[in-house]
């Protein structure tokens, strides 16, 4: 069994309003990199010679939280020996689909896009220069704030974690 994230869209403004997403290939500062679902980036620049598709980055102290937007792309299974949602990633160098936040948006993650312990009630932040979300139990000063965890949904075998994104982030807050 892979151990790599799983996103759900319950609830994303993006999954209806294009203007909410973007192509993005992600690059870890030096080189294109891989990055799983549910993790979150700061939209860069357009790549050069693309017409729709953005550099995504690991966010900094000074991303603003208007550019950080979820990696959510479609589960397309290459190797035809994977079967199961934890076994994908956006491989290195393959355009991601990500979804810019709106307020109101829920979405859900499994442990493997989270950094801390999370629970029903914990903050959820962007910690710079990593792409997990950072749990914590009462919000840090200073911090980008996407939202909190509002319930632990158990589906099957897979634990997701449930965040509803606060009123004042993204387009819209």
């Amino acid at each position: 069994m892979a151990n790599h994230a799983i996103v759900r869209l319950d609830l994303m403004a993006g999954t209806t309003d294009p203007s909410l997403l973007r192509s993005v290939r992600y690059h870890d500062g030096s080189d294109y990199a891989a990055i799983d679902n549910g993790n979150v980036v700061a939209i860069d620049s357009l790549i050069t010679g693309e017409r729709e598709v953005f550099k995504a980055v690991k966010p900094t102290a000074e991303t603003k939280l208007e550019a950080i937007a979820l990696i959510a792309s479609p589960e397309y299974m290459v190797d035809e020996r994977k079967h199961n949602l934890d076994e994908f990633t956006n491989e290195k160098g393959d355009i991601a689909r990500a979804y810019i936040f709106h307020n109101g948006d829920i979405f859900s993650v499994t442990a493997e896009a989270l950094d801390g312990t999370p629970s029903v009630g914990h903050a959820v932040e962007v910690k710079a220069d990593q792409t997990k979300i950072h749990t914590v139990a009462t919000e840090t000063a200073s911090a980008l704030v996407i939202g909190k965890v509002i319930e632990i949904d158990t589906v099957g075998s897979v634990k997701y974690y449930v965040i509803a994104v606060a009123p004042h982030v993204g387009v819209g807050g």
